[in-house]
């Protein structure tokens, strides 16, 4: 029983974070999510190259880099774990090294 509800729970995940034909309002939004959470990471290195901006909001910047390593490392530790579900005809291992590379 606990073995089927880990595989349920890794399907769902591959589903919405890899799985491109299955798309759901929750998959739009952590897609969404992701591409704003890197756009703005890109303007906040923009603004931290800006003395008078880093020194305003250093602890702002800090946290936010905390916030992102964190939800960053999540994601890909997900997609890690999931992408198992990516060709059924394969080891979940396999088919894990195949995404690393």
């Amino acid at each position: 029983m606990k073995f089927t509800a880990w595989y349920t729970l890794r399907k769902f995940v591959y589903n919405n974070l890899h799985n491109e034909d299955y798309e759901t309002r929750l998959s739009r939004a952590i897609n969404y999510f992701l591409i704003a959470l890197i756009m703005s990471n890109a303007a906040a290195v923009l603004l931290e190259s800006v003395h008078q901006y880093y020194v305003r909001y250093e602890a702002f910047f800090y946290y936010f880099e905390l916030f992102s390593i964190f939800i960053f490392t999540t994601e890909y530790i997900l997609r890690f774990w999931s992408v198992a579900e990516s060709d059924s005809f394969e080891s979940a291992w396999r088919n894990r090294l195949n995404w690393v590379k």
